[in-house]
């Protein structure tokens, strides 16, 4: 019995401790994030994900998690996660396939360029976010 009890409080902690290192990096709140990301003048991403999509946990456990694209997030973009339908994001970002990825201009609450949907290895994200970055810049000097 001790035994079992050991088993599942180790379990609980080390779910706990992944959980906490995943969301260490995303805000779950939309408006508060926005609102980070005109003060802090970064590019708003949101996930949308769902539970159980295979892809979102891919990338939350794999791509999400490495140093170099946490680096790059932190530096150039507010990232906020939030669940497919929970309405607490513009209905204009809506979608049907998880992982969705925007990226917003928080001065406009705009996309910047079509969504990313799926998920991506860590080369081909970092990439990616590269180019959102550069997108936004070019806009800037258009403003």
């Amino acid at each position: 019995m001790k035994k079992s009890i050991l088993k599942i409080l180790t379990l609980i902690f080390f779910t706990t401790c992944l959980s906490f290192a995943s969301d260490n990096l995303f805000s779950h709140n939309y408006s508060k994030s926005l609102k980070t990301a005109q003060k802090e003048d970064k590019i708003l991403m949101l996930m949308i994900s769902q539970p159980g999509c295979p892809m979102c946990i891919y990338m939350k456990n794999n791509t999400l998690k490495d140093k170099n694209v946490t680096t790059y997030l932190r530096k150039y973009f507010q990232p906020v996660e939030v669940e497919l339908g929970d309405k607490t994001y513009p209905e204009k970002f809506d979608t049907f396939v998880t992982p969705t990825f925007f990226f917003i201009d928080p001065k406009t609450q705009e996309a910047i360029e079509e969504p990313f949907r799926g998920g991506a290895k860590v080369p081909a994200f970092l990439e990616l976010l590269k180019e959102y970055k550069e997108e936004k810049e070019e806009d800037k000097e258009y403003d």
